[in-house]
C-alpha cells in the first residue's frame, strides 16, 4: 500500500484552485492540530482522521495548537489513494517553526506513488532543506519538476509562513 507522509510543525492548509489564485476556494486538506490527547490529526477539510506516528508533543502555534516533532520519527500518514490529487493550479501553505536544520530534506507534505507499470510516478513534495531552503516538487506526465527558493533560508525558532503555488 502506498502512503502519503505529512510532516507539519503547525497548521497546514492545502488548497487547489482552477484559477491562478485560491481566494474563495475551499481547502482540500487542512490540519489545525487543535485536538489533543490522542495520536489522531483531524483534516478539517475532508473530515478525515489521520494517524500521527512517532514521538511528538502539543505546543502553542501561531493560532491554536501545533505539533512539536522529535525530528526523527514523527509523521502523519494517510493512504495514498485517499490523498488530495493535484489538478490545475494549486497552493500549499504551512506555518513552520524549525528548531534546527536537518541533515537531509524534511517533508512538510509529500505524496507519491508508482504509476501503472510503466515506471511513471505521480505526486508532489513540499519540503525544507538542510540549509533552510524551501522546495516544491511536482510530477507532471511522469516527469518530476522542482522549484527551489533562492536567497532565503528559513530562520530557526521563529514562526514563518511558507507557500508553494
Amino acid at each position: 500500500m502506498s502512503r502519503s507522509v505529512i510532516v507539519c510543525a503547525a497548521s497546514l492548509l492545502f488548497l487547489m484552485s482552477a484559477g491562478s489564485f485560491a481566494v474563495g476556494v475551499d481547502p482540500v486538506a487542512w490540519w489545525s492540530f487543535d485536538r489533543g490527547g490522542d495520536n489522531i490529526a483531524l483534516d478539517k477539510a475532508s473530515e478525515t482522521n489521520d494517524a500521527i506516528e512517532g514521538k511528538f508533543k502539543s505546543a502553542a502555534g501561531v493560532v491554536g495548537s501545533a505539533l512539536k516533532l522529535d525530528g526523527y520519527t514523527t509523521c502523519i500518514t494517510r493512504e495514498a489513494s485517499k490523498a488530495p490529487k493535484l489538478t490545475g493550479n494549486f497552493t500549499i501553505e504551512a506555518w513552520v517553526a524549525q528548531a534546527a536544520y536537518a541533515w537531509n530534506w524534511c517533508p512538510i507534505i509529500t505524496q507519491s506513488e508508482s504509476g501503472t507499470g510503466d515506471g511513471a510516478k505521480t505526486g508532489y513534495n513540499f519540503a525544507v532543506g538542510p540549509r533552510g531552503e524551501i522546495r516544491l516538487e511536482l510530477a507532471v506526465n511522469g516527469q518530476w519538476y522542482s522549484c527551489l527558493s533562492e536567497d532565503f533560508d528559513l530562520p530557526l525558532r521563529k514562526w514563518i509562513h511558507i507557500a508553494g503555488v
